[in-house]
């Protein structure tokens, strides 16, 4: 998995940078067998200079699986706590996609085995 960290309006220390991959790494369950092709793209800002309440920080990233793409963006006033919510926010796209593409793989596999079972019966 290649992980690209970028930080805009805001310096990225290195605490929050491992906070940042040690979040990340709960993802890397929903991508097995696709590590060479998973690419995720984090960016943390503020959104405005002047702005002290409110919503100030951002946290975006940005999934590339194969052709696939997932995006998860959030703003608190935490940085840390918007670091969590889009971390949860792309694990449940993530878990989404694994859990059609294993059900595909399920039908793929009833309907085989029904040909099977009917080839059987039928004496072939």
């Amino acid at each position: 998995m290649i992980l690209n960290i970028k930080a805009t309006k805001t310096k990225l220390t290195p605490s929050l940078r491992q906070y940042i991959e040690k979040k990340l790494e709960s993802l890397t369950k929903f991508i097995k067998g696709d590590e060479d092709m998973a690419s995720v793209k984090v960016e943390i800002g503020r959104t405005t200079n002047h702005h002290k309440k409110g919503e100030v920080y951002r946290a975006e990233i940005k999934v590339t699986l194969g052709k696939n793409d997932f995006y998860a963006e959030e703003s608190d006033e935490d940085i840390y706590a918007a670091i969590d919510r889009v971390k949860d926010e792309v694990a449940r796209e993530l878990r989404r996609f694994k859990m059609k593409t294993n059900d595909k793989k399920k039908a793929g596999g009833r309907v085989v085995k029904k040909i099977i079972k009917s080839q059987r019966l039928a004496g072939l």
